[in-house]
Formats: structure tokens, sequence, C-alpha cells
């Protein structure tokens, strides 16, 4: 079973597993275990370390007020038309989120479009490269993967 498409299978993206363990959908109950061989994680830790996502704090990502510098970001990596994962530099991940799917950025590229030297969400879009079409980003949170608790 795969939690996240974002994450393609490899990795547990925290952040959405917990919204949906704490919305108390019972879609959880019903799921195929999770395999989680490979990953480097154990099964007996992965709710012990579920429970500490709160301990992350979105400054120790150079996020702040919404917003992350410009000149901070290494790469940004669309995983489909809507979500990608910004490389911050020392291990450290952001979910970049659009407000909606955004048709052809993850296959033709982008250019950002912004109002001053930091991204923001609800400020600052994105430009499908070859038209004029503008995708408002909606959210940016940190990238908590479960192998970095153990590091």
């Amino acid at each position: 079973m795969t939690l996240c498409n974002v994450c393609r299978g490899r990795v547990v993206c925290l952040l959405r597993l917990c919204v949906l363990m704490m919305s108390g959908l019972s879609i959880l109950a019903d799921a195929e275990p999770l395999d989680l061989s490979g990953t480097g994680v154990e099964p007996s830790n992965v709710m012990e370390k579920l429970r500490d996502i709160d301990d992350w704090d979105p400054r120790a990502y150079g996020i702040r007020n919404n917003c992350i510098r410009a000149s901070q970001i290494q790469s940004i990596d669309f995983k489909d038309d809507q979500t990608a994962i910004v490389s911050m530099g020392r291990r450290r991940e952001i979910i970049l989120t659009l407000q909606r799917p955004c048709l052809g950025i993850q296959r033709y590229g982008f250019v950002q479009v912004r109002r001053s030297s930091a991204l923001c969400a609800t400020f600052d879009s994105f430009e499908v490269v070859g038209s004029r079409m503008r995708c408002p980003i909606s959210a940016l949170e940190p990238h908590v993967r479960l192998s970095q608790r153990d590091e």
C-alpha cells in the first residue's frame, strides 16, 4: 500500500498520514498492512515516531510566515501537477502544494513568479513553461521522513 503519491512508495509522508489518523477515518483499519521493508523503519516504532511529529518546527526547515528564502532553495521537483518537493539543503525538504492541479507543470517545467526574495504561499505562484497558466501556491510544509528521527 502506498500512503503518499509524492513519496512514490519509498518513504511514508508523515504529515499526510498523521492527518488521516487524526481525522478518525476508518480507511486505515480496513487497509492492508503497511510494508516497511527496505525503509529501515521498525513497525513498532512507527506510532512513537508519529506522536513525535509535533516536535518538528517549520522554522528548522526555513519556513517563516509561510515563506521560504528563494536563495536557500536548491531544487524544486514536481511529483505531479499539484505537489512538489523543495530541497533546502542539509537534508531538509519542504512539500509545496499548489491551490489546484496545474496541468503540464511536471512535464513542461515552470517559472517562479515571486513578489520578493522569498517564495510564499498565497502570494506567489508558478507559470507553466509555454503557457500563461498561473498556479498559486497553497501551502509549504516540512517533509518529514520516518528515518530522519533515528539520525
